[in-house]
C-alpha cells in the first residue's frame, strides 16, 4: 500500500525480495503511514532480501502514525548502497541537511516522523549498511548520513519505545556511536524509552538504545515489560513461547494462520552476571569499604547489593569498562559476622527480573581487621532488577 490513513491490523506479510539495485522508497506493507494511520498486530517474514539506498523498510518506509505489536524476521535488509548526498548551505555557509535526503532505512520503520510512534515491536532482521571510513579521521560529506540505518528504525524524529532487536552481524557504525536498533535520532529528539539491542558488539550511544544480553530474552518479565508494556496493551503471547525457548508471538484472531516458531539464540555461560573478585579497601570497627568486580556483559547499572543478614548496602560508586563493572559498597556493623553470603544484583534500566549467579564470601573478622579469604559459588540464585 502506498498511503495509509486508516487502521491495518492482523496481517502476516511475506516479502520475497527486490532486485539487487539501489532502490529508493520501498515499504513492505506501507510506504507512507500518515498521522491518522495505524499498523497494529503484524508479522513480517523476509523470505528474500530487500536492497535499498534510501527511505525503505520491510514494514513502513515513512511513518507519521502508529506502528505497534509486531515483529520482523528473515533475510537481512541490504542498505549498503551509498546515498547521494545533496548538500545545501545557508547564508552563514552552514551545512543544511534536509530530511528528504536522509538514508532512513530500518527493519520495521525507515523514517519515523515527529508524530510517529513505534512501540511494542522486535526485529530479528539485520540491516546492512555502507562501509564507513576510519572514525579517527574526518568523516567526508558523502558519509554524513549513512548511519541512519537501524534494525528497528533508521532515522527517528518521533517516539520509539518498548522495543528490541537481535542481530548476529556487526553494525558498522558502532565506533561512531550509532545504532543498531535505532540508527540515528534527530538532534534534540528525546531519548528512546525502553529500547534495547542484543549483540556481541557494544555501542556507545545509550540515548538510541541500551544493550542487554541474550539472557534477557529468556526472562518473561523483560519480554512482558517490553512487548506488552504500556497502558492496556497485551498484544503478545509471551509465556507460552518464551518458556520453551522461542520468541513471543503476536496474539492473532483464531481465523489467522499459525505463526512459525522462531528459536531464540543459545546463551553463552560467559554472559552470566557474576562476581569476579572482591577486595576490602579500608575498614574501621563499624564499617568497611569493599570493592567488587562483576562480570556484567550487559553493562547495566547495579541497583543493589545485599550482604547476608545485613541486607542492602550503600553503593558508593560504580564504573563500567567493557563487560566488567567495578562497584564500591559500604558495609556497616560487620562485627557480628564471621561468614557472610554476598548477593550482588546487577541491573540495567530494565525493571524485570533475571537470574544471577552469586558467590559465598568468607570473611574472617579478627578484632578490627577484615580479611577476605576466598570465594566459592555456593549461594542460590539472586535477582536482577
Amino acid at each position: 500500500m502506498h498511503t495509509n490513513s486508516g487502521t491495518i491490523q492482523n496481517i502476516m506479510a511475506y516479502f520475497d525480495g527486490t532486485p539487487q539495485l539501489a532502490n529508493d522508497g520501498i515499504g513492505g506493507i506501507i510506504y507512507q503511514n500518515t498521522s491518522q494511520g495505524i499498523l497494529n498486530n503484524f508479522t513480517i517474514y523476509a523470505r528474500g532480501a530487500m536492497h535499498a539506498k534510501r527511505q525503505a523498510s520491510y514494514g513502513v518506509a515513512l511513518n507519521s502514525g502508529t506502528v505497534r505489536n509486531g515483529y520482523v524476521y528473515g533475510a537481512s535488509l541490504d542498505a549498503s548502497y551509498p546515498t547521494t548526498v545533496v548538500a545545501s548551505y545557508n547564508v552563514d555557509n552552514v551545512l543544511q541537511n534536509s530530511a528528504e535526503y536522509r538514508k532512513s532505512v530500518g527493519g520495521i520503520v525507515g523514517y519515523n516522523d515527529s508524530t510517529g510512534l513505534v512501540s511494542n515491536v522486535y526485529s530479528l532482521a539485520n540491516v546492512k549498511m555502507a562501509t564507513l571510513p576510519d572514525p579517527s579521521v574526518n568523516t567526508p560529506l558523502e558519509y554524513v548520513d549513512e548511519v541512519s540505518v537501524g534494525n528497528i528504525v533508521g532515522f527517528n524524529v518521533g517516539t520509539v519505545q518498548e522495543a528490541y532487536s537481535y542481530g548476529e552481524e556487526p553494525y558498522e557504525a558502532a565506533a561512531l556511536g550509532y545504532g543498531p536498533a535505532v540508527g540515528k535520532n534527530l538532534e534534540g529528539t528525546k531519548e528512546n524509552r525502553n529500547t534495547y539491542y542484543i549483540s556481541d558488539f557494544a555501542h556507545s550511544n545509550t540515548k538510541l538504545n541500551k544493550r542487554v544480553t541474550k539472557l534477557q530474552l529468556y526472562d518473561m518479565d523483560f519480554q512482558n515489560a517490553t512487548l506488552n508494556g504500556g497502558e492496556k496493551n497485551r498484544g503478545f503471547d509471551v509465556s507460552t513461547y518464551t518458556a520453551l525457548g522461542y520468541y513471543p508471538q503476536v496474539k492473532m484472531p483464531s481465523y489467522m494462520p499459525g505463526q512459525p516458531l522462531n528459536e531464540m539464540p543459545q546463551v553463552d555461560t560467559n554472559e552470566a552476571v557474576d562476581i569476579k573478585s572482591i577486595e576490602v579497601l579500608e575498614h574501621t570497627d563499624n564499617t568497611a569499604l569493599v570493592e567488587l568486580v562483576l562480570n556484567n556483559p550487559g553493562s547495566g547499572n547495579v541497583q543493589f547489593i545485599s550482604v547476608g543478614d545485613i541486607g542492602r548496602t550503600q553503593i558508593k560508586s560504580q564504573v563500567h569498562e567493557g563487560k566488567y563493572t567495578t562497584v564500591q559498597i559500604e558495609i556497616s556493623s560487620p562485627g557480628v559476622l564471621s561468614r557472610v553470603t554476598m548477593c550482588a544484583a546487577c541491573a540495567s534500566s530494565i525493571t524485570s527480573a533475571a537470574r544471577l549467579s552469586q558467590e559465598t564470601i568468607r570473611m574472617a573478622i579478627r578484632k578490627s581487621r577484615w580479611i577476605s579469604s576466598g570465594i566459592s559459588p555456593r549461594c542460590p540464585n539472586g535477582l536482577l532488577t
